[in-house]
């Protein structure tokens, strides 16, 4: 159920991400920048963090760190997180909610093949399925926005749509 939620969470996320982005309502000519809109939501992470940060006693869980665990924490911060952020507002920004929500379902599928790579673990049958079968959602998203942009195209020439399929 709690997965159930984080994704509905996320699929939210991304389109109110995607609405803003793109927002433009006559009070401002340019949409939100991927960068202040990642400074936004990681400020807001963190405040909503705060809370449940406290009751786990963090003062004391950061001096048992070792340096290599804080290197991973400086990595993580301003590429995992920011960077990575930057260049989803930046993509969700040319192109439709549903396209950038299938998207956001390559994450897990990279993270499969990366743990697979780098780490040396081993996947499932069943893993490997499920990612092949969003890769293969992927392609068909790039088949349709490839053959929507050709019917776009063609029906601002003014050519007919019928005759332009057959030639």
């Amino acid at each position: 159920m709690l997965v159930l939620c984080a994704a509905s969470s996320e699929s939210v996320f991304n389109i109110l991400s995607r609405m803003s982005s793109t927002k433009n309502d006559g009070r401002s000519q340019q949409p939100v920048d991927p960068v202040v809109q990642t400074t936004l939501v990681s400020a807001i992470a963190f405040l909503l963090c705060l809370i449940p940060a406290g009751f786990e006693h963090p003062l004391r869980s950061l001096a048992g760190i070792a340096w290599e665990e804080w290197l991973a924490l400086i990595w993580y911060g301003p590429f995992v997180t920011a960077l990575a952020f930057v260049f989803w507002y930046a993509g969700i920004r040319r192109c439709d909610a549903s396209t950038a929500a299938a998207f956001s379902g390559m994450m897990p599928f990279t993270a499969l093949v990366l743990s697979v790579v780098l780490l040396g673990q081993r996947a499932g049958v069943e893993q490997w399925a499920g990612g092949l079968l969003v890769a293969g959602g992927m392609v068909l998203i790039g088949v349709n926005q490839k053959r929507i942009g050709v019917e776009r195209n063609i029906g601002k020439s003014g050519l007919n749509l019928n005759t332009a399929k057959r030639t």
